[in-house]
């Protein structure tokens, strides 16, 4: 829950939900899985739903410094991980509170 002021999470085992209250906030997601440790051509990346690149007035967010528009319908984000972890900053005072999902892959078994 990210309501109001800065605060840092631990990530899910793979995936988790940050829901907004709808003030002015900041969530940074910590510990996110390194899969580049077990696959060198791997690129670590972060699955969000409910967000799409570019500004939508009132309803931006930035994840990464980079700016999101809150949009429900989209299914699929993906954002590049670095330093395993990411920074959620809600811009603007909404008025009622939202719910974005995240998927990362976890750690893939050797066989």
């Amino acid at each position: 829950m990210c309501n109001g002021g800065t605060s840092t999470e631990d990530a899910g085992m793979g995936s988790g939900t940050i829901t907004f209250d709808g003030t002015l906030c900041i969530l940074t997601i910590t510990d996110i899985p390194d899969l580049t440790h077990y696959r060198s051509d791997h690129v670590n990346r972060l699955n969000i739903v409910g967000v799409k690149s570019g500004s939508c007035g009132l309803s931006n967010i930035l994840i990464d410094s980079e700016t999101y528009c809150i949009d429900e319908s989209v299914k699929d984000t993906v954002i590049n991980v670095t330093d395993q972890q990411m920074k959620f900053s809600l811009t603007a005072v909404q008025e009622q509170l939202f719910t974005l999902r995240y998927y990362t892959r976890k750690k893939e078994n050797s066989a």
